[in-house]
């Protein structure tokens, strides 16, 4: 096509510019191709704003895990000498609580 479009104007013969025809079909096959850009970029910016919505949850929940995770690690029973005790299965004496 473009072969013939070079040709035509090579040639010369007074036949310069194109027929509406010609402008029609290109208008109308350039709003279809740009129809379909448009519509592969709308769903492209929906999937990106999805997928860091998604990491963003997931960076959160990590941390949270993490924290957890921290905070079990760190446990420990509370100390007797503060006045706390375990109660041991063999002995029946009660636990007092300092005042």
């Amino acid at each position: 096509m473009i072969a013939v479009l070079r040709r035509r104007l090579r040639a010369g013969n007074g036949d310069d510019g194109f027929t509406l025809t010609e402008l029609l079909v290109t208008v109308f096959v350039l709003g279809i191709l740009l129809a379909g850009v448009q519509t592969t970029l709308i769903f492209t910016q929906r999937t990106v704003g999805q997928q860091s919505i998604r990491i963003d949850q997931e960076q959160q929940t990590r941390l949270a895990m993490e924290a957890i995770t921290k905070t079990l690690r760190t446990a420990t029973w509370p100390r007797s000498s503060r006045g706390l005790r375990r109660r041991s299965s063999s002995t029946r004496t009660s636990t007092t609580m300092p005042t």
